[in-house]
This record gives C-alpha cells, sequence and structure tokens, in this order.
C-alpha cells in the first residue's frame, strides 16, 4: 500500500502480511530506514510501565537494607542471618542497587551517545563498560535474591510478607534483566 501526501511530494509505503503491518517506510526517511513492529515484550507500551513498577519494587527493597539497619542498631538488635544466608541476603541487595542505578543511568547515556552526531564518541566508551559491570553486579544479586527466596520459603518461620515481598523482588529483577538483555547490555563491543 502507498499513500501520497495531499498536495505534497511525500509517499508512506506499508507492506501488510496477514492483515498487520509489518514494516512501514516514507521517502521522508533514508531509504534504508523501514520502521517494524517491536515484539510484544519489547514494546514500550508493555516495558515500560513493567520497568518503572519494577524500578519501585527495588528501590523499596535496596532502601529497606539501611533503614533495617539503623533500626537493628538504634534498638540495639542483632543481623539474624550468619553465613551464606547472609551473603545472599546482601548480595541480594546490593543487585537491587545495582539495578535501579544500571536502569537510572542507562537511558541518559543511550540517549547522549545517540543524541551525538558525529558518531562514535570514544569517551563514552568507559560509562558504558562501567555500567556493564553494574549490570553484572545486579545479574549476581537476581541469582542471590533467588537463593535468599528459596531460603525463606523453606523456614516455616517466615509469613506471607516475607514470602510475597521475596517474589516480588525476583519478578522485578527478572524484568531489569531482561531489559538489560534486551537492550544488549552485555555486548562485548562498543558499536553504537
Amino acid at each position: 500500500m502507498i499513500w501520497q501526501e495531499a498536495r505534497g511530494k511525500s509517499r508512506l509505503a506499508a507492506v501488510e502480511r496477514n492483515g498487520r503491518v509489518a514494516a512501514l517506510t516514507s521517502d521522508d526517511f533514508p531509504a534504508i530506514a523501514v520502521l517494524q513492529p517491536a515484539p510484544f515484550a519489547l514494546r514500550q507500551s508493555v516495558l515500560g510501565p513493567a520497568l518503572g513498577g519494577a524500578l519501585c519494587a527495588l528501590a523499596v527493597f535496596a532502601l529497606s537494607w539501611p533503614i533495617g539497619a539503623a533500626y537493628r542498631h538504634r534498638y540495639g538488635g542483632e543481623f539474624a542471618l550468619r553465613g551464606a544466608a547472609a551473603a545472599a541476603y546482601r548480595m541480594a541487595r546490593l543487585g537491587a542497587v545495582a539495578n535501579v542505578v544500571f536502569i537510572t543511568l542507562w537511558l541518559p547515556l543511550v540517549l547522549g551517545a545517540l543524541g551525538d552526531t558525529a558518531g562514535h564518541v570514544s569517551g563514552m566508551d568507559v560509562w558504558f563498560r562501567g555500567l556493564q559491570l553494574v549490570a553484572l553486579l545486579g545479574f549476581l544479586g537476581a541469582a542471590a535474591a533467588i537463593a535468599d527466596l528459596v531460603r525463606i520459603w523453606r523456614d516455616p518461620s517466615h509469613g506471607w510478607w516475607a514470602r510475597s515481598s521475596g517474589v516480588l523482588v525476583v519478578v522485578a529483577m527478572a524484568i531489569v534483566i531482561w531489559t538489560q538483555i534486551s537492550v544488549r547490555a552485555f555486548n562485548p563491543s562498543l558499536i553504537y
């Protein structure tokens, strides 16, 4: 299908497959630019709200760490976990902080790099590599959050609040990791 602009020169072309638009282009764009629908899991209407909710949940989860420590310090409480359980607890919270930092800094960094009309900016490479390390820390934190969730579910002394919040944190970290994978944050190449 091709449409011509009324009283103008621009044309818009669409490729239709099975009754749905598969590709869209215009002679206002460069000849190589073809707009295609995003897959469901990468659509902004799906990923945006999911990522926003995940960031809110992870921010609350991350803030619970120093708040709990301050509460224990103030009232003379003791940290109950020891050994591997304590390490998983701390690493999960550190991963939550890393995931929040990654998503908060990735978007301005990418927009800054893409906003540069001159192309590749070598000074951005250090920032991208640094955020890749932060993303890796968030990935490791997600594995620790899963281990912490397993510990919580196996211990009958934990109530529904600990179990449901543990599940929420693991789901939130999965959303952030899906975003990191979809934006190719773990790509060893820095060609952008």
